[in-house]
């Protein structure tokens, strides 16, 4: 969601839509709660151009795990959600480049960025082009290189998340 831009999803992941389910891919849809709370005026104008297509799902439930475990790729912009599904999943994903959506002009005052800026690369791929056709080799590529893919998300995870698998154990000798 991008709370300047009530068309943002109209701008930015119309064209790339229509082209994937026009390649028989399917489609789920789940919008940023904040941008259906505030624009589902515009959320609405922008899935009547999908509704028709069989292949295109629009999921609106608080939880996205059902969701994102059936997809194989996850396509976003600069969302957190990006970490919680390569994560989860070990699954890459597919990054629009869009001008960032800069919630908190503070986060420049920080010495370290934001990992939704470090880290893109690191977990999935960047889709660079409003040419919706790269995104087709992008994904072919993704698929001959499903393994590095998971090792680069594996060391992604490895990197951001402390004593993963054992945390119960350090949370006892700390308390101990």
């Amino acid at each position: 969601w991008y709370p300047k831009n009530p068309n943002f999803y109209h701008e930015n992941y119309s064209h790339l839509t229509a082209e994937l389910l026009k390649n028989n891919f399917k489609i789920t849809f789940r919008p940023h709660p904040e941008f259906l709370k505030r624009f589902e005026v515009r959320f609405n104008e922008f899935c009547e151009n999908f509704e028709k297509n069989s292949n295109f799902k629009i999921d609106k439930s608080k939880s996205n795990l059902i969701s994102m475990e059936k997809c194989e790729y996850l396509i976003t912009d600069w969302s957190g959600i990006a970490f919680e599904f390569a994560y989860t999943y070990k699954r890459p994903v597919i990054f629009i480049e869009v001008p960032k959506k800069i919630l908190n002009e503070n986060y420049l005052n920080f010495s370290n960025k934001p990992i939704e800026i470090t880290d893109r690369e690191e977990i999935g791929v960047i889709l660079n082009s409003k040419n919706s056709q790269d995104i087709f080799g992008l994904i072919n590529n993704l698929k001959e290189k499903e393994h590095d893919v998971k090792s680069k998300i594996e060391k992604n995870l490895n990197k951001n998340v402390y004593n993963l698998k054992n945390s119960s154990q350090k949370i006892i000798d700390i308390i101990s």
